[in-house]
Order: C-alpha cells, then structure tokens, then sequence
C-alpha cells in the first residue's frame, strides 16, 4: 500500500517493495526537500486505512526519524529518534 500512496506524491523519484516476509517495507527515493512531508503524508494515508504500520524511517545522511509532533507549532515532522 505505502508504495502506491508513494508513487503519486510530489518529489518521488522512484519507489519498490523489499523483504515482503514480515509485511515488508518500501524504499522511496525522493527529493531532499519533500523528504518530511511525504514520510509525514505517507503515514497519515496508512493510518487513514487503518493499517498498523511502522513510524521509522531511516536517511542516509540523517540516520533514523520517526514521524512527532513539531515543538514549534504541533504540526507532523520528523524527529530523531531515541533508539
């Protein structure tokens, strides 16, 4: 589901199913600037079709996030995550 909702965003390059045993995970290339939000849009569509899913996302750059509320103003953002 993650990577058909991930296909229609903005700023996906490419998206593709990977290790399906456990429910499997996808990997989405993506623009760096669009990276937030489309974690952030991804997730709010699985929940929307009651899917329990993941909240981590890892970045080769950044390392793991994890989908929080902003301390700014409440909004979804990425935060780092304490694991």
């Amino acid at each position: 589901m993650a990577l058909y909702i991930a296909q229609d965003l903005p700023g996906v390059l490419g998206a593709r199913l990977t290790g399906a045993g456990f429910g499997g995970a996808t990997v989405t290339l993506c623009e760096r600037a669009s990276r937030a939000a489309n974690c952030c849009r991804i997730l709010k569509a699985l929940r929307r079709r009651h899917w329990n899913c993941a909240t981590r996302f890892r970045f080769p750059d950044c390392g793991w996030r994890q989908v929080g509320k902003s301390a700014a103003d409440g909004s979804d953002a990425l935060i780092r995550d304490p694991f």
